[in-house]
């Protein structure tokens, strides 16, 4: 998918005169469903640990 993204960015970018996705950029669209994943998991182990003081 990350390749489809980049390789239309690029004929794009190529059309367009504008610019294209640099291996930065992918790199850090690879990483961002991880970066998320750990962001989601942190609150709710957060909110979990919060509840269970609350009830002793």
């Amino acid at each position: 998918m990350l390749l489809l993204l980049a390789g239309g960015a690029t004929f794009v970018g190529e059309l367009s005169g504008g610019a294209t996705l640099g291996i930065w950029d992918i790199v850090a669209l690879a990483l961002l469903p991880f970066a998320l994943t750990a962001l989601a998991t942190w609150v709710a182990r957060t909110a979990v640990l919060r509840a269970l003081r609350e009830a002793l």
